[in-house]
């Protein structure tokens, strides 16, 4: 997309604007300032889209719409567009961006408007095309890949999106009327088929206002084109690139276009170059998530082992007298084991109430019935630990609870620090 520059000034190129701002009235370039009788502006912007629609390398919505801001107060835009499409979305931004503007625009149809290019041509107040000129309008595209269903989803996207853009050019059509369903249907035949329109045909059938001169065809690119189907076969003769096709006009300096391909050039490659470390970037993230869950995976490995430890060792050990003794029976392994996996800290804190026995006995009522003594603890110590978890178990119910409990919930407390920490019998 190029704006072509004020005839006289020496300024640097730009990959995607060129600009005159000029009194439609006078024979020379010279700036003006808005009327001083009416306070509106008088002047006229010359703004050209060569390039592609949106897509990795051609011209952004954002890109559109900052340019055109730039220019300021102008009374009138001419929109010059050479494309042969490119991305349905940036082209309907730019069309919404085009119909919002105060300014009038009048687009011209330069070579060939194809495809997306069409969308943004058709928010123009006013389309030329001359004789020798050509649009395309088709049915919506693209590429997917995924399962049966998100290929029927893609499908009823894509054809959602094919009538939205046929609405686009019924309206335009219609000129601010209002459209019925037959007018879109009429349209999306026309896309089904491909259609190709030169200047006389493309006013018949309302995607064109006036005829202007005829233009030389010398800037299709075959390459690009030949992803279309109904192509006219003197479009697919022509070579020259787009890029290298000389802007001519009797007011305004011929651009470097040697400047101008060697700018676009490098910002091509500078692009190309940051799609490259967006890739790496990628893997590098993705091998990091890798090993983060495998370290996660081995974290939650080693917390097992560790809590089985713990629970094991419970089984059996020696006191700080030396006696061998136990905290847990064989019974209780499994849901100790499950209970120091959910909440290790109250684990650590019940076991701590919890006062061992010797090896050679084991509490009767710790729910084994093959236990023959009590425990070893003093009474004094075990019922002391006995009404610490009773305590610990109420406080933590109300504060989940929010209130005071009642009394079924009282007794559920004292059976559980019965079951944790049991009196002697």
């Amino acid at each position: 997309m190029k704006l072509r520059e004020q005839k006289g000034e020496q300024s640097q190129p730009t990959r995607t604007w060129r600009m005159q701002v000029r009194d439609p009235q006078a024979r020379t370039g010279d700036l003006r300032e808005p009327s001083r009788e009416t306070g509106e502006s008088t002047s006229v912007a010359d703004v050209y889209i060569y390039d592609l629609i949106g897509m990795w390398l051609g011209v952004s919505s954002r890109e559109f719409m900052l340019d055109i801001m730039a220019l300021g107060d102008v009374a009138q835009v001419n929109l010059y567009i050479h494309s042969d499409g490119g991305d349905l979305f940036t082209s309907l931004a730019m069309y919404e961006f085009i119909k919002r503007h105060p300014a009038q625009f009048h687009g011209y149809v330069d070579g060939l408007v194809a495809s997306a290019g069409t969308i943004a041509l058709a928010a123009c107040d006013k389309i030329i095309q001359p004789t020798t000129s050509w649009q395309m309008i088709h049915e919506v595209w693209t590429y997917v890949e995924g399962t049966a269903d998100e290929l029927e989803r893609e499908a009823n996207r894509i054809r959602e999106s094919t009538r939205g853009a046929a609405q686009v050019y019924a309206e335009r059509q219609a000129g601010g009327k209002a459209i019925s369903d037959k007018d879109i249907d009429a349209i999306l035949v026309l896309m089904k088929a491909e259609t190709w329109m030169l200047g006389e045909r493309a006013i018949e059938l309302g995607f064109a206002d006036e005829i202007s001169g005829a233009v030389s065809m010398n800037a299709i690119l075959p390459d690009q084109l030949r992803r279309y189907k109904n192509v006219p076969p003197i479009l697919m003769e022509k070579t020259m690139d787009t890029n290298t096709k000389k802007l001519e006009s009797p007011q305004a300096e011929k651009p470097d276009t040697n400047a101008l391909m060697a700018q676009l050039t490098q910002e091509r490659a500078a692009r190309m170059q940051a799609e490259e470390q967006v890739s790496k970037t990628m893997a590098q993230n993705a091998k990091l998530k890798e090993q983060s869950d495998k370290l996660a995976q081995e974290k939650v490995v080693a917390e097992d082992l560790a809590a089985k430890a713990e629970v094991t060792r419970l089984l059996s050990f020696h006191d700080e007298a030396g006696a061998h003794v136990a905290k847990i029976t064989k019974a209780e392994f499994e849901p100790m084991l499950k209970f120091r996996k959910s909440d290790p800290a109250l684990f650590a804190e019940c076991i701590a109430a919890r006062p061992a026995f010797d090896m050679g006995t084991t509490p009767s009522n710790w729910g084994n019935d093959e236990a023959p003594e009590a425990r070893s603890a003093s009474p004094k110590k075990a019922k002391e630990s006995h009404a610490k978890m009773y305590n610990t178990i109420c406080a933590q119910k109300r504060s989940e609870l929010g209130r005071a409990l009642t009394k079924e919930e009282i007794a559920t407390a004292h059976a559980e620090a019965l079951r944790r920490v049991p009196l002697p019998s």
